[in-house]
């Protein structure tokens, strides 16, 4: 898809790294991820009439103007510190000072954590769903929509953007319970 308004350029990167938010197949019990489909950022921006954004998501630095990279989509429980540091790697190389990140939920404030340990400068929010796109009741519009002014507008740091609420990193955990669960701010 072409970019829908030529006179705009977007000066954020959206990353897709996975999680329950792109799930096509989940297991609703254990909490996990079964199987990918296409990105969920694709479908919400679409149905939400984004302009702004190109919708085509491609392979990191395949295309370095592409708004949307697509890493391979892995269960955040499932992601490793080597995962971690390519995120860290393509945060740090982007030209772009404004990044948001679609991730699972269960490691995000570890992803988050070591983004902010390294990167200054720069407004990068996480965001994911409890529930994936492809289901019903999905929070994923909402968590994505909130996101995406968040990282359009927040000063530079490192947040959390989930749940209607805004959480800089690393002052933020996630509470597992019965199999969903929700973010706090530490104490």
């Amino acid at each position: 898809m072409t970019r829908t308004n030529e006179n705009k350029n977007s000066n954020l990167r959206i990353i897709v790294a996975g999680g329950t938010i792109d799930a096509i197949k989940y297991d609703f019990k254990e909490g996990k991820v079964l199987a990918f489909g296409v990105p969920a950022v694709e479908k919400i921006l679409r149905t939400g009439r984004v302009r702004h954004i190109d919708i085509k998501p491609t392979e990191p630095i395949a295309d370095d103007d592409a708004d949307i990279f697509v890493l391979p989509q892995k269960d955040s429980l499932e992601m490793t510190n080597e995962d971690r540091e390519r995120i860290l790697h393509l945060c740090l190389a982007d030209k772009r000072e404004r990044i948001l990140i679609t991730h699972g939920t269960d490691t995000m404030a570890k992803t988050g954590a070591l983004l902010a340990q390294k990167i200054t400068g720069k407004t990068i929010v996480l965001t994911g769903a409890m529930r994936p796109n492809a289901s019903e009741n999905s929070d994923a519009p909402f968590n994505l929509g909130g996101a995406l002014i968040a990282a359009e507008t927040l000063p530079s740091g490192v947040y959390i953007v989930i749940q209607g609420e805004i959480f800089l990193v690393p002052h933020v955990q996630k509470i597992k319970k019965n199999g969903d669960g929700y973010f706090e701010k530490m104490k």
